[in-house]
């Protein structure tokens, strides 16, 4: 392992182009790593590989922060929290783009020594796998970086609209550019698509890669562009192998954390590290619990000055789970039904989430519901169900495309974000512009 992290400190070129800065010879000594078990240890960073990238969850509006909690926050929380003009990130050099990429290089590190090794009988399981997890991290990675960082993808966009950097070898003398947004997609999905092929149809623990988490990512993408069909039929495929719901009906509620982690619903365990502490939900959202919703006594308690705070993380304890699931999937599968006129089968798949999620006499009547109101009624479930999960800042970017207008409000402060404003694209750190000159997204 000492090795392996030797190669550490060259991930840190992959973002630039600058002459001066690639002009630093590999110090002697360095070593790559070049059997499987090396190569697995590179997948293996649970600090890294199960770590969701956190500044879209902090810029959405679901929860808002006291005046003087505003005021402790570190500067580039309360940039993001405001959807500030100027660069967000400060002077930090070490923040979710540089840590993803890091990874990537990984990914590609792992692609590239494995296409140089001839597996034996015995082997061709673990390099199969191998292949499929570098695959499946680096397209989910490249996603998670372009749903902060870029336009949502439409197909009415020119081909020009900017992307995100595509890193998909080790040269670290190779200039970073932005592809444009249509290459983004098609190579993550290229490579999603890909992993498939080599990944077990399920893995032998929630913290690794498999077929069915790489169904569930796709399903997640298509979903974002607006790609209903594509989308429902990796939802339908996923819920071929894995059902699983949990019966909210049979837990307890008064729990401090009610939800146990790595759960039956779980497809691929992931987290935010983002603190919860002082954060409470917003109001409107604790009113969108109705009479009868499990949910509200299992995600949230109130401390005594009757503000919310959330409790509800799959992680089972303060930290954000930002996963795969079954309820995302279950949610999705209604969502594209319903969109390409399946209103039955969106209803069979809405009911079967929703009935563990309600008393018995209180599950709300959907049954009479034309195709717009059970849209409407699908995307109330998936905010309330999906709260901080990490999929909301995607969701209003893909659903504004749609002309959906959401505006976005903090209840304190007075900050209001419109539809389709450029800063639902987070600034670019400006220490990765100053290596590389890669274009800034504008404010």
């Amino acid at each position: 392992m000492k090795n392996i992290i030797n190669i550490i400190w060259l991930t840190l070129l992959i973002t630039t182009s600058c002459k001066d800065f690639l002009d630093e010879k590999p110090r002697k000594g360095l070593v790559i790593p070049e059997d499987l078990d090396q190569l697995s240890s590179l997948l293996l960073k649970e600090t890294e590989s199960l770590q969701d990238p956190m500044w879209g969850e902090i810029s959405t509006d679901d929860y808002y922060l006291s005046e003087e909690d505003f005021a402790a926050k570190e500067e580039n929380f309360r940039n993001a929290y405001s959807w500030a003009e100027n660069n967000v990130f400060g002077k930090e050099t070490v923040n979710d783009w540089l840590l993803h990429y890091r990874f990537i290089y990984y990914c590609n590190t792992v692609i590239e020594k494995l296409k140089e090794i001839t597996p034996t009988n015995s082997e061709k399981a673990k390099w199969d796998r191998l292949m499929g997890e570098a695959l499946f991290y680096r397209g989910k990675f490249h996603y998670d970086i372009a749903i902060i960082w870029a336009n949502a993808y439409s197909n009415t966009k020119e081909n020009i609209t900017l992307g995100i950097p595509l890193r998909l070898n080790t040269n670290f003398n190779e200039i970073s550019f932005r592809s444009s947004l249509n290459d983004t997609y098609s190579q993550i999905l290229s490579d999603l698509e890909m992993s498939k092929q080599y990944l077990p149809e399920t893995s032998f623990h929630v913290t690794r890669p498999s077929k069915l988490a790489s169904r569930a990512m796709l399903s997640r993408i298509y979903l974002s562009m607006g790609n209903y069909e594509k989308s429902l039929a990796e939802a339908l495929a996923c819920l071929k192998v894995k059902s699983d719901i949990i019966d909210f009906n049979k837990i307890n509620g008064g729990l401090a954390y009610p939800i146990p982690a790595f759960n039956n619903e779980i497809i691929l365990h992931s987290y935010m590290l983002i603190s919860l502490r002082n954060i409470y939900v917003n109001k409107d959202i604790i009113a969108s619990f109705k009479d009868g919703d499990l949910r509200k006594s299992i995600f949230f308690s109130s401390d005594v000055s009757l503000k919310t705070n959330f409790k509800g993380s799959y992680y089972g304890r303060a930290t954000l789970f930002s996963g795969l699931a079954v309820n995302e999937v279950y949610l999705t599968a209604a969502e594209c039904s319903a969109r390409i006129g399946n209103e039955d089968e969106a209803k069979y798949f809405l009911k079967k989430l929703i009935e563990n999620r309600y008393k018995e006499g209180t599950i709300p009547a959907i049954e009479k519901m034309d195709k717009k109101e059970l849209i409407l009624f699908i995307l109330s479930e998936r905010r309330k169900e999906l709260i901080f999960r990490g999929t909301r800042w995607g969701d209003v970017k893909r659903l504004n495309n749609e002309n959906y207008a959401i505006t976005m409000k903090r209840e304190v402060g007075n900050f209001i974000l419109p539809p389709n404003s450029p800063k639902f694209n987070l600034p670019i750190p400006q220490s990765i512009i100053d290596l590389s000159g890669i274009s800034q997204n504008p404010r």
